[in-house]
């Protein structure tokens, strides 16, 4: 009865391990930044799984899962109950099912790497359990439309393992803080000789990343350029009142006129509040002045297009909306979102969803998707790549853009997640696609974090959040290619795929030996 009791102690204190591992990988992301706690928390969750069954390795994901993402993302209740007028026990039951689903991801995580590798091994440890970390971060990154939120790779801005961004994008990252927590935890469990191997091995991954961080892969072009970034901090309670636009649009004006000698100015997402067809007049006069003053102006704003379709052998005059960014004056282009948040800017399964809640009714949620294939927008002679808020968060599509754009734009709308973390994980996530393509990334929000981050992934300058303000400050536009745009993901994904097959096979051999 006491080994029973000692035994169900054990399990139960490595369910709370993997919970405090999983809120470990929240600090070790922004705002709080302390990223060895990234590799700490690999490294407890390894050591969980290693004691587990697989219904328990499945529980402890799932628990670690619930402890990342709590902690981390659950900054969406905000959204939900202030934004989208829910009572508060329906927004805590969408918040939570939130979690638990993202939970599922690392519950499966779990079970797959202790189903596939139930004999624990220097091999597995060191192969498979770093591969598989990279092929469940991807799967979440892409499933249901994705949610890579709070990478493993992502909390590495500030260690050495940030000069892997440019050859293998945050996910190499990933691969090399998961191999680093393994790596601990071999020295932990072996003996002196292995304790040295793993130990060299760590030492060695770590110093030859810092000896390549000032490694610019890409080039300045042309000389430096100023940009003005408006942040009009304007009330989400207030912005899409019919009867606040006018002092709305009256703010950015008045902020942008003494900016106009800048080369570039921005505004954020939706910073006019109407439809295009609606502000012409306003877009207009903005325009001119842009102009005159050889100022290109680039603006978030949603567009109203006709689109005619076949119902029934009829004709239908349809309109489709669009999330959008406009250049105006000494530039030209839109661009159209072409990634959407699910039940943010549309409603999957409109049928069901539309009207059963008033979340699902928030201002602008009829959004549709823009073309994968757009024209860049021009401004002041060069190329703009934009990023439209929730994109900034996705590689592969940050990188489709790319070499042709020599400047990487972001703009949002942060006032969504009222006084939360999220600006700040956002932020960092437009540092990481700065690195990774090595390019000058601008940010413009609404209410914060307003920013200019260098193509090495450092913050040159920013505003403070919740005021408004104007940030001006210097760029350079940037030509050439960083591996990670020459080769991009698929390498990675091929590379995992084997080291786990080759940890299987080693397993297997072991096993037939032992036998």
């Amino acid at each position: 009865m006491k080994i029973m009791t000692q035994i169900k102690n054990k399990q139960l204190h490595l369910d709370i391990t993997a919970v405090i591992a999983g809120i470990m990988l929240t600090l070790a992301s922004a705002p709080f930044n302390v990223y060895i706690l990234a590799v700490a928390s690999a490294a407890l969750l390894l050591l969980c799984w290693m004691h587990s069954t697989r219904k328990r390795a499945l529980l402890r994901g799932a628990l670690y899962g619930i402890g990342l993402f709590a902690s981390g993302a659950s900054w969406v209740f905000i959204s939900i109950h202030r934004y989208g007028n829910t009572n508060v026990p329906l927004a805590l039951l969408i918040t939570t099912l939130f979690i638990f689903i993202l939970s599922a991801f690392t519950a499966l995580h779990g079970y797959t790497y202790v189903r596939l590798f139930p004999r624990q091994s220097k091999s597995t440890l060191l192969l498979a359990f770093p591969a598989l970390w990279v092929l469940f971060e991807l799967l979440r990154s892409w499933l249901f439309t994705g949610f890579p939120w709070l990478l493993l790779g992502t909390t590495q801005l500030y260690s050495p393992l940030r000069s892997i961004a440019p050859l293998f994008s945050v996910y190499g990252i990933s691969f090399f803080v998961a191999l680093s927590a393994a790596l601990c935890v071999v020295f932990i469990l072996e003996n002196y000789r292995w304790r040295l191997f793993t130990m060299g091995i760590f030492l060695f991954i770590w110093f030859a990343c810092f000896a390549m961080t000032p490694v610019l892969w890409t080039q300045k072009t042309g000389e430096k350029l100023q940009v003005s970034l408006i942040q009009g901090n304007i009330a989400q309670e207030i912005k899409w009142d019919p009867k606040e636009i006018p002092n709305t649009l009256k703010k950015y004006w008045q902020l942008t006129q003494a900016h106009w000698q800048s080369n570039l100015v921005v505004w954020p997402e939706a910073a006019v509040p109407l439809l295009k067809r609606d502000a012409q007049p306003f877009l207009a006069k903005v325009s001119q002045s842009a102009k005159q003053h050889n100022t290109a102006l680039i603006l978030g704003l949603p567009i109203a297009v006709d689109h005619i379709s076949m119902h029934n052998g009829n004709v239908q005059d349809q309109q489709q909306y669009f999330n959008a960014a406009i250049a105006l004056g000494n530039a030209q282009g839109t661009y159209y979102k072409r990634h959407l948040v699910p039940f943010g800017e549309y409603v999957p399964f409109e049928k069901i969803f539309r009207g059963l809640i008033g979340f699902f009714d928030i201002p602008m949620s009829e959004f549709s998707e823009g073309p994968w294939q757009q024209a860049l927008i021009h401004a002041n002679g060069y190329k703009v790549a934009m990023l439209i808020c929730y994109e900034v968060a996705y590689p592969s599509e940050v990188r489709s853009l790319l070499p042709a754009a020599n400047l990487l734009i972001a703009i949002s709308d942060d006032s969504w997640f009222g006084r939360s973390i999220a600006s700040a994980q956002q932020l960092e996530m437009a540092q990481m696609r700065a690195l990774e393509t090595g390019r000058y990334l601008l940010s413009a929000t609404n209410n914060g974090i307003t920013a200019i981050v260098d193509p090495l992934g450092e913050i040159t300058q920013a505003l403070p959040k919740y005021q408004a303000g104007v940030l001006t400050g210097s760029y350079y536009a940037m030509q050439g290619s960083t591996p990670w745009v020459v080769i991009g993901i698929t390498p990675l994904i091929v590379a995992c795929f084997l080291l786990v097959i080759l940890a299987y096979a080693i397993q297997r051999c072991v096993k037939k030996r032992d036998e």
